[in-house]
């Protein structure tokens, strides 16, 4: 069982609607109305060992710092600006408190990085592994939060960065390659850059229909806003931005470029949909956004009538991809 389908099962006869909620389950952050012109995004994520990461892989530090990053991107996500967050953490009996101590520091580099303040949280004594969930709060004007579910047929859609580097990080450290040659691959990997001033300019310029961050891959998460929408994408492969220098390492390993950028997860990009009517004002705005943000934001295809997400070839061929992003799956007896 998929965690889609382990969720639905879990909500089942639970209250999904309350006063102040605008949004619950089913999108990047919860959202609350908030007294005045603001409301408030709340996310919580987790990071566990040996799912997430492994202690040879990088500092504790760095870990920490990632486990903030990565809830931080949520927020991005919704178009809003981090504000707070909540840190617990379950420590295993074999890690030392130095360890915690530079993992906690780390996270706390990250908050301050985007003006977080930590608010509280908890920490317990675990077994085996470590685990830190972090529970992030952001804020928005109101009204104005992006969701999945937006998307409409005619739709531009288009991604922010570039996609790939990522899994290739992932697999250097999973093969104990050298840093020295995949480094940036690593770092993609291990410090990703949540869009958060892309996610407010978005917002700002009203053309922007759904919205979400890439965290288990391009064709997973669009599938997402797909279905919140009730509609399909067509994506143009041509069009989609590969990670710099990551199409000769693909090569070299025997894998498609392409195949690998559609699925790679923990990217943390945004992918959004722009209005068809208000598509023209939009590409006019974008080189003086991709100056001052500092990234390319790339048209990539378009919203169908047609369910699913397709990707295609130059002739307008549906490409056979048979990895689409990563799932949690989960025994269901």
């Amino acid at each position: 069982m998929d965690e889609l389908a382990l969720l639905q099962h879990l909500l089942q006869g639970v209250a999904t609607q309350a006063e102040g909620l605008l949004a619950g389950v089913g999108d990047d952050c919860a959202v609350l109305a908030a007294s005045g012109s603001r409301d408030w995004l709340i996310t919580t994520d987790a990071l566990v060992e040996g799912i997430h990461f492994r202690r040879e892989w990088a500092s504790w530090e760095a870990i920490g710092r990632k486990s903030a990053l990565v809830n931080i991107s949520d927020i991005a996500a919704m178009g809003g600006r981090p504000r707070f967050c909540l840190v617990t953490l379950a420590i295993p009996d074999d890690l030392p408190v130095p360890a915690v101590m530079e993992f906690y520091c780390g996270l706390r580099a990250a908050a301050d990085q985007f003006q977080m303040t930590v608010i509280g949280g908890d920490t317990v004594q675990g077994r085996k592994s470590f685990c830190a969930s972090i529970t992030a709060v952001g804020e928005v004007p109101h009204g104005r939060a992006v969701y999945r579910r937006g998307a409409r047929p005619g739709d531009g859609c288009y991604v922010t960065g570039a996609l790939g580097g990522a899994t290739i990080g992932l697999e250097a450290l999973q093969r104990r390659l050298s840093a020295a040659t995949y480094g940036p691959f690593i770092e993609r990997h291990m410090r990703p850059t949540p869009r958060v001033a892309a996610g407010q300019w978005l917002t700002a310029t009203g053309c922007v229909t759904s919205m979400i961050d890439l965290s288990d891959g391009l064709l997973t998460d669009l599938e997402r806003v797909a279905a919140a929408s009730g509609v399909g994408a067509r994506l143009e492969a041509v069009r989609i931005p590969l990670f710099p220098e990551m199409s000769p390492v693909a090569e070299g390993w025997k894998r498609s470029p392409i195949a690998i950028a559609c699925a790679s997860g923990e990217e943390y990009e945004l992918a959004f949909t722009v209005a068809g009517a208000r598509e023209y004002a939009f590409q006019r705005f974008l080189p003086a956004a991709e100056k001052t943000l500092g990234h390319a934001i790339t048209r990539i295809g378009a919203i169908t009538q047609e369910r699913g997400v397709a990707v295609v070839d130059p002739e307008g061929r549906p490409l056979e991809l048979t990895q689409r992003g990563f799932v949690h799956q989960f025994r269901d007896a």
